[in-house]
């Protein structure tokens, strides 16, 4: 998960320098670009959004505590890139 809220940033990053000379600020102006099909951003991929689901969370997080890190890191983060816990 920390690796696709990385790789999320660095496509918004690299597209947007690419496209317009500086990162998107946001998925959706991301996305605007992408669907308007001109030049650069003709071939920019979709950046779909991903719903991440935990069945027993409380139970998850009892056996492995270490992982209650990595959720609130998602939680935070990941929602600006269209992660969703």
């Amino acid at each position: 998960l920390r690796g696709e809220v990385a790789r999320r940033e660095q496509l918004l990053k690299e597209a947007g320098r690419r496209v317009q000379g500086s990162a998107f600020n946001s998925v959706t102006e991301y996305e605007n670009a992408r669907t308007s099909a001109a030049g650069a951003a003709a071939a920019l991929p979709p950046l779909p959004t991903l719903f991440v689901v935990a069945d027993e969370f409380t139970l998850m997080l009892a056996d492995h505590p270490e992982y209650a890190d990595l959720f609130d890191y998602v939680a935070r983060k990941g929602r600006s890139f269209r992660i969703h816990i």
